[in-house]
């Protein structure tokens, strides 16, 4: 399978509608009326590469007035993409000489790394040959670029494009009319964590690293470690931050306090209560709800007539080496404590909002469930969308932060397409099939089709078929065989049932401080 890491050496950064210039070699023939700049001419569909006499891309390219990538171009348009590369210092940089061929436009690469996405069981060079002649239509003699170019232009375009392209994006798409999206007036949000796996590579292991055996030693694939804010009304990631797989989870949670706002209830699950992260939260002004472990907030300070109370907690004593003035205050939180019917463990909440009057705490109780609609984005987003059992397939580990990006950007689109479905059909979002949003986005895209006449499809199959890139060249295997997913060790239980209908919510039952 093709991918970042290519045998030619990474070029200079380069302005995305930049070009290398030809060197011009003896005995080749030029045509005359082929467009040409000093220092810079087109793409290595030249006119005396494609037999196309007076054109050239580039010239085909700046009358391009807009790429095309169906539904997803809604969310993701060319302007936007020319704003992030702008701001990536991709604004006014020229390229020097090279070798024909070797570079494609930035902003173009930025749509295939989001066409790779949408196929992610597709090799480079079937998604160059989709999208290239839909791209440029009526140019039946145009060839599309070799996977080496894309893999090129993918190194050239680094890893904070994408990132810049997902926050550029990104935002909370429910309304207050969007059922289960607001409680009392405030958005619903969740924080939580989870792993995605890369192609196996000594770049890879070493940036990212992975899961390790009870003697010590490294199993697995390298792992992402992603730490996610999700509407959990609409399921739309809103910001996200990633790191290695051995990063804190706290410490990847804290980077999120950069896109809170004042009008959000933020859910979180047990392991990020910390006094610093909580106030790191509450700074924004949003207001939290975090399920805390048996001996967390156990200093009482009020017991509320609702039965909840006030408790106090202080900093870890793992935070207390430092000099005194690094130390946080203790910080006060209402206890909420609670039994789910069938289940005699004892659930706690902790919460900023310290009124019963105004935040009772059965509702609060209720709410928190809210929080597995993470889950459920997380299962869209490394099952449905990336593939169940597939892992991203670039070997460095700045095309393994292009994919993820890619990804989220790719699965924010198809959950605003079915966010606006649900508000024009006045459904709740969570009805609304995310495999079938992303299978429209995947049936708008402008592919490019062969020959309607069976003799022309025939000679074009052909043509394609005798070319030398598409001539198989089995390589050495670089890696041993060995088995990256061991099985289980339980084994899976069978489904009951026939419907994928939710069940009811289980009896919550209030505990009372000193019961």
């Amino acid at each position: 399978m093709p991918h970042v890491a290519s045998s030619a050496s990474a070029s200079s950064q380069v302005h995305s509608t930049g070009f290398r210039s030809p060197q011009k070699k003896a005995g080749r023939r030029h045509c005359p009326n082929a467009y040409r700049e000093p220092e810079r001419h087109s793409y290595s569909e030249a006119p005396h590469r494609c037999g196309v006499p007076g054109w050239s891309l580039r010239d085909r390219i700046g009358r391009q007035s807009s790429l095309d990538l169906g539904l997803l171009s809604r969310v993701c348009n060319l302007e936007v993409v020319q704003e992030v590369l702008a701001q990536h210092g991709f604004g006014q940089t020229r390229p020097g000489l090279g070798k024909v061929g070797a570079l494609l436009p930035l902003y173009l690469t930025v749509y295939l790394v989001l066409a790779l996405c949408l196929f992610p069981g597709e090799p480079y060079q079937e998604v160059l040959q989709l999208f290239w002649r839909a791209w440029f239509p009526g140019r039946s003699r145009l060839r599309s670029p070799n996977k080496s170019s894309l893999c090129r232009a993918r190194q050239r375009l680094g890893g904070g494009v994408m990132a810049g392209l997902f926050r550029a994006i990104a935002r909370p798409l429910a309304t207050v009319e969007t059922p289960g999206a607001f409680w009392r007036g405030l958005r619903i949000m969740a924080v939580d964590g989870f792993t995605m796996e890369v192609a196996q590579s000594e770049a890879n292991e070493r940036a990212f690293g992975g899961q390790i055996d009870k003697h010590g030693q490294r199993v697995g694939l390298p792992q992402l470690h992603v730490a996610a804010l999700i509407e959990c009304g609409t399921h739309a990631p809103a910001d996200a931050e990633q790191g290695r797989y051995d990063d804190s989870e706290r410490w990847l949670a804290a980077q999120l306090a950069r896109s809170l706002r004042s009008d959000m209830l933020v859910i979180q699950d047990r392991g990020f209560m910390e006094v610093r992260l909580w106030r790191a939260y509450r700074k924004t002004g949003t207001h939290l709800l975090w399920r805390i472990a048996a001996n967390v907030a156990t200093k009482v300070v009020e017991v509320l007539d609702d039965g909840t109370y006030i408790a106090q907690v202080q900093a870890s004593k793992k935070n207390k080496r430092g000099p005194s003035s690094d130390h946080p205050e203790p910080i006060e939180v209402r206890v909420i404590e609670f039994r789910v019917e069938g289940s005699n463990e004892l659930v706690r909440l902790a919460t900023s909002l310290l009124k019963p009057e105004t935040a009772p705490a059965e509702e609060l109780a209720k709410l928190y469930a809210e929080r597995w609609e993470c889950e459920g984005t997380y299962d869209e987003l490394k099952t449905h969308q990336r593939g169940a059992g597939v892992v991203l397939r670039s070997r460095t580990p700045d095309g393994v932060q292009q994919e993820f990006w890619a990804h989220l950007i790719v699965h924010h689109g198809a959950r605003t397409l079915a966010c606006e479905a649900a508000t024009a059909g006045n459904h709740d979002p969570d009805r609304i099939s995310f495999v079938l949003a992303l299978r429209l986005i995947r049936r708008s895209l402008p592919l490019a089709s062969f020959p309607t006449t069976q003799q022309a499809a025939f000679e074009a199959a052909i043509a394609e078929l005798t070319e030398p890139r598409s001539r198989v060249h089995r390589r050495h295997r670089s890696y041993p065989r060995t088995i990256k997913r061991r099985a289980g060790r339980y084994p899976c239980s069978p489904r009951r049932g026939g419907g994928s209908r939710s069940p009811a919510s289980p009896a919550i039952s209030l505990q009372r401080y000193g019961e």
